[in-house]
């Protein structure tokens, strides 16, 4: 199923309201960021990198503890970059990547021509989404 809104209005909005229902049900801080123009017009594409984006939210949420959790989607030197960014506990350093949720996150980062990089940051974790922007 696609998300309401995400063919109709683009990413950057499906996006806004999945952070809008996100707020409403949890305590933590969530930030969120896009740079004008950012859009990925492969509706196919868009619904990778939402349902990649949701998981990520959803696991900050679930698992990392964080009382902040930013979300950006970025327009840079010809390529899109979608990330989740958490200042909890960090993704375990014994996680070692084949649970489902990961296996379905980089699953449909291949399904979109994306690289994704799931990181431990000094607080926190970072899932990021990195894609060619169409010339």
């Amino acid at each position: 199923l696609v998300p309401a809104g995400l063919e109709e209005n683009g990413m950057v909005d499906a996006v806004e309201a999945l952070v809008d229902a996100a707020r409403r049900s949890h305590p933590a801080r969530i930030r969120f960021a896009a740079t004008p123009g950012f859009a990925i017009s492969d509706t196919e594409q868009a619904l990778q990198i939402y349902r990649i984006l949701q998981e990520a939210l959803n696991n900050a949420l679930r698992h990392s503890g964080s009382d902040e959790i930013s979300i950006r989607l970025i327009r840079d030197d010809g390529h899109l970059i979608a990330e989740v960014s958490d200042s909890g506990s960090g993704i375990p350093e014994n996680v070692n990547g084949n649970g489902m949720g990961l296996r379905i996150m980089r699953y449909r980062a291949e399904k979109a021509g994306a690289e994704i990089s799931i990181d431990r940051l000094t607080a926190g974790t970072r899932v990021r989404c990195v894609i060619k922007e169409p010339t």
